[in-house]
C-alpha cells in the first residue's frame, strides 16, 4: 500500500515536470518516437521525491499503468485549467492597467519616496515667453486727378510712387511683457522717409489690465492704429475727412497707457483704452494758411501738410462689441495743449460691422480749439464680397472747417464732400488689388500744393475727379 501511494506521488510530480517542459523538448520527444506515457514512467522511476521512501524496483502491472494514465489525464486537465485561469487573470490585469493609463493625467506620477508631489498642474498653466516675430505690410498705389488739384494719392500728372511698407517686430521679454516696434518706409513726390511708427513695451497683468509705455498706437476710431495696412480698409487709403489733415485722427501717442476688458457676458464685451502724453496732429488747413497770409500782407499762401505737436494730452476710447457677430461701436476723444492756440480737443464716435460678406463702417469726429478754429468730419463706407475674390465698395464722406478770422476766405476752402466707388480683387486673404473712382467737391482737402496766389483763389477748380489703382498685402 505504501509503495502504491509513493508511486502515485511520483507519477504526479513527473506529470507536473512533464507539463513544464519546453515545447522544443516535447517536440524532440515526438521526433524520437517515444510515447508520453513511457517518458512519464521513466521520469517517475528516475525522479525521487523528498521525504518519501524510494519506489520499489519492480515494474507496475498493466492495471496499475491504466490507473496511472487516468490519473495523469486528470492532472493534465487540472493543470490546463489552472494555466487558463492564470492567463485570464493576467489579461484582466493588463487591460485594467491600460485603462488606468488612458484615463490618467499625461504627467508622470511623483516618486513614492517624495514627501509632497510637485505642482504639475500649475507648471502646465504657466505661459511661455512669446518668441521673436517679424511681420509686415506693404501698399502701392497710383492716382491721377483731372485738374491741377491734388487730393490724397492723386495729382494732375499722376503719382506713381505712393508706397508705404513696414516691418512689425515683436519680442517676448517675459511671459507677460512684450516689446513691439514698427518701422515704415514711405515714398511720395520722389521723396522717401523712414519712420519709427511705434516703439513700446506692454505688460499684461490680466485680461482687465495691460500697461503700455513708449510711442504707441493712438486708440482713436477705426483706423488710427492701422494706418498703412491696406488690407484692413476697403479703398487705397483711409477716409481723409477724419485721417487726412483735419487734426481729428492721429496715428500715435508718446507716453503711457492702460487698456483692458471691463466686463464680458455671453454675447457682449466692453474694452477700454486710456493714455497720457503727447500727440502729433497732421493739418492741411488752407483756410488758416490763407488767413495768416492775408493778415501778414503776403501775396501767396504756402499750402502743405504740416505736423503740430500737442502736449500734456490725455484721452481714451470705450468699445462695445459682439465678437460673435462682428459688430462693434464706441466713443473716443482726447485733449491737450496746442503750442500756439491753447487747448485743442477731439471727440468722436464710430460703429462697424465686419462679417465674412459685409463690411459696414461709419465714423464721426469733431476737433476744436475754442475761440479760433474747429473741424467736423464724418464718413460711411460699405463693401460686399460677392465671392472670395470680388468685392465692390462704396464711400461717402463730408468735412467742414470753421475759423475765426477777419480775412475773406472763399467758402470752398472750408468744405469737403466726396463720393467714391471701387472694386477689389482679393488674391488671398492677405493680398488684394484695388481700383476706385472718386468725385470731390470743395477745396478743404483738394487743391494745388505749394505757393497759392491769393489773387487766383476763385480760379482754383472747386470739383475734382480722380482714379486710383493699387495693391496691398501683409505677411
Amino acid at each position: 500500500m505504501l509503495g502504491t501511494r509513493s508511486l502515485l506521488i511520483g507519477v504526479a510530480v513527473g506529470a507536473i515536470f512533464y507539463l513544464g517542459l519546453p515545447m522544443s523538448a516535447q517536440d524532440s520527444q515526438k521526433d524520437s518516437g517515444q510515447k508520453p506515457v513511457n517518458m512519464a514512467s521513466a521520469e517517475v522511476v528516475a525522479t525521487p521525491v523528498a521525504g518519501t521512501p524510494p519506489a520499489p524496483a519492480g515494474l507496475a502491472s498493466e492495471a496499475e499503468v491504466s490507473e496511472l494514465k487516468s490519473e495523469m489525464q486528470q492532472l493534465r486537465t487540472l493543470v490546463e485549467e489552472q494555466q487558463a485561469l492564470i492567463a485570464k487573470l493576467k489579461s484582466g490585469s493588463n487591460s485594467l492597467t491600460e485603462t488606468s493609463a488612458a484615463t490618467a493625467a499625461p504627467t508622470p506620477a511623483p516618486a513614492l519616496s517624495s514627501p509632497a508631489p510637485a505642482p504639475v498642474q500649475e507648471e502646465s498653466q504657466e505661459l511661455p515667453i512669446r518668441p521673436f516675430k517679424i511681420g509686415g505690410f506693404g501698399t502701392w498705389s497710383f492716382g491721377k486727378s483731372n485738374n491741377v488739384n491734388e487730393f490724397d494719392l492723386a495729382t494732375q500728372h499722376g503719382r506713381y510712387d505712393n508706397i508705404d511698407a513696414g516691418l512689425i517686430l515683436t519680442l517676448g521679454i517675459t511671459p507677460t511683457v512684450n516689446a513691439t516696434a514698427q518701422i515704415s518706409f514711405q515714398s511720395a513726390d520722389d521723396q522717401t522717409e523712414t519712420d519709427v511708427d511705434f516703439a513700446f513695451i506692454d505688460w499684461k497683468l490680466n485680461d482687465r489690465l495691460t500697461l503700455r509705455a513708449g510711442q504707441a498706437k493712438n486708440p482713436f476710431g477705426l483706423y488710427s492704429e492701422y494706418l498703412g495696412i491696406g488690407t484692413l480698409y476697403p479703398f487705397n487709403n483711409v477716409p481723409q475727412s477724419i485721417y487726412g489733415g483735419t487734426a481729428i485722427g492721429d496715428e500715435f501717442y508718446r507716453g503711457v497707457g492702460v487698456s483692458g476688458r471691463t466686463f464680458a457676458t455671453r454675447n457682449w464685451e466692453m474694452t477700454y483704452d486710456f493714455f497720457g502724453g503727447g500727440l502729433l496732429n497732421d493739418e492741411l488747413n488752407p483756410a488758416e494758411r490763407i488767413s495768416e497770409a492775408v493778415e501778414a500782407g503776403q501775396p501767396t499762401a504756402a499750402i502743405q501738410l504740416e505736423s503740430e505737436e500737442i502736449r500734456q494730452a490725455f484721452g481714451g476710447r470705450f468699445t462695445f462689441a459682439r465678437p460673435d457677430s462682428g459688430l462693434h461701436f464706441g466713443i473716443n476723444g482726447h485733449t491737450g495743449i496746442s503750442p500756439d492756440k491753447g487747448r485743442q480737443s477731439v471727440v468722436g464716435a464710430f460703429v462697424a460691422y465686419d462679417s465674412a460678406r459685409w463690411l459696414l463702417h461709419s465714423e464721426f469726429g469733431h476737433s476744436f480749439e475754442p475761440g479760433y478754429i474747429h473741424y467736423t468730419g464724418a464718413y460711411a463706407e460699405a463693401g460686399y464680397k460677392i465671392n472670395r475674390h470680388w468685392q465692390p465698395v462704396f464711400r461717402y464722406e463730408w468735412a467742414r472747417e470753421g475759423i475765426v478770422t477777419s480775412a475773406v476766405i472763399p467758402d470752398s476752402y472750408k468744405s469737403h464732400r466726396e463720393i467714391g466707388g471701387g472694386l477689389n480683387y482679393w488674391i488671398t486673404s492677405k493680398a488684394v488689388i484695388k481700383g476706385s473712382y472718386h468725385h470731390v467737391n470743395g477745396n478743404l482737402l483738394s487743391l494745388p500744393r505749394g505757393d497759392l496766389d491769393l489773387t487766383t483763389l476763385n480760379d482754383v477748380p472747386k470739383t475734382t475727379d480722380l482714379g486710383t489703382v493699387g495693391v496691398a498685402f501683409v505677411f
